[in-house]
């Protein structure tokens, strides 16, 4: 039996984040041209303008590449039970999107953020998570089985 492949969780990781933003530019872009709504505009309308600066930015990319690692280390966990592939990706990315719709849900019901906000992203979300996952997946491979 092999065993997780840390390293390689963490490339897959970096792939995730990386294919998780591409996934936002087009999604969002989709969304503002088709319908002329995104989120940023939603934050905006419902908080004011979004923080700027350095900090933000690297806060930002350190919770992504925190998230994708986390999925990836799932991932590579539950690789012995369904195999290795799209299908355990997306179990994964599928496991994480309903972990984030139970946070969001208690965020609404608190009154923290506005449903439309929520709404929004998470059906964003639901074509970025599996997106990202599968891009992750295609480049995590387990170690190869010991002796003894």
């Amino acid at each position: 039996m092999s065993g997780i492949n840390y390293p390689r969780v963490a490339w897959a990781a970096v792939v995730a984040a990386v294919a998780a933003v591409v996934l936002e530019i087009v999604v969002e872009g989709a969304a503002k041209l088709m319908f002329r709504i995104s989120e940023a505009d939603l934050w905006a309308e419902s908080f004011g303008p979004l923080p700027q600066g350095a900090r933000f930015q690297w806060i930002n990319i350190l919770v992504l590449f925190a998230i994708c690692l986390l999925m990836m280390w799932l991932y590579a966990a539950l690789c012995g039970r369904f195999g290795a592939g799209p299908r355990t990706a997306i179990i994964t990315a599928l496991f994480f999107w309903l972990f984030v719709l139970v946070l969001w849900a208690n965020f609404v019901n608190l009154g923290v953020f506005p449903l439309e906000i929520v709404g929004l992203s998470l059906l964003f979300n639901l074509f970025e998570i599996p997106g990202a996952a599968v891009a992750g997946a295609s480049v995590y491979k387990e170690k190869p089985a010991g002796r003894g």
